[in-house]
């Protein structure tokens, strides 16, 4: 879900925004999430907090609350890789609690590094539950079809 404010990004599909502000001239939507199994690599984190402004569209930022703080870069991908077809376990599908495919949504982090083109991690997305506030970074089924460091074309 991806387009719903003019020119940004913004989850419109989700039920439980926490913060929906006006911050110099620009609509900021921010949302908490709990991560059971924490972050590749950060599993002791728990919380997150996903936010997304009209200047920075089409990336948001996925916010550790707790711990050192650190920030994601994260994004939508579906429109720039129009055949990635990830493929997606149901033991995660039923950790988050995904009852409908509306209730999904899907960021990947973008790594950005100075004097290289932006990449983005295809084999492992973050899912998160609309409805339920639950999210988890997975590596998905079919995961040797992709790359943790795919161009992306910008």
């Amino acid at each position: 879900t991806d387009v719903g404010m003019p020119g940004a990004l913004r989850l419109s599909t989700m039920n439980a925004v926490l913060t929906n502000e006006v911050t110099q001239d620009m609509e900021v939507v921010a949302t908490s999430f709990f991560f059971p199994r924490g972050l590749l690599g950060f599993e002791h984190v728990k919380k997150y907090s996903l936010t997304s402004k009209e200047s920075e569209a089409p990336f948001s930022r996925l916010r550790m609350e707790e711990g050192n703080g650190l920030t994601l870069l994260v994004m939508p991908i579906m429109s720039l890789f129009p055949d990635y077809s990830p493929g997606l376990a149901r033991e995660d599908m039923e950790m988050l609690q995904i009852q409908d495919a509306s209730e999904l949504l899907m960021f990947h982090v973008v790594n950005l590094k100075k004097g290289l083109r932006p990449t983005v991690n295809l084999k492992g997305p973050i899912l998160l539950n609309t409805r339920t506030g639950v999210g988890a970074q997975v590596v998905i089924t079919n995961a040797a079809d992709y790359s943790t460091k795919e161009s992306l074309p910008l």
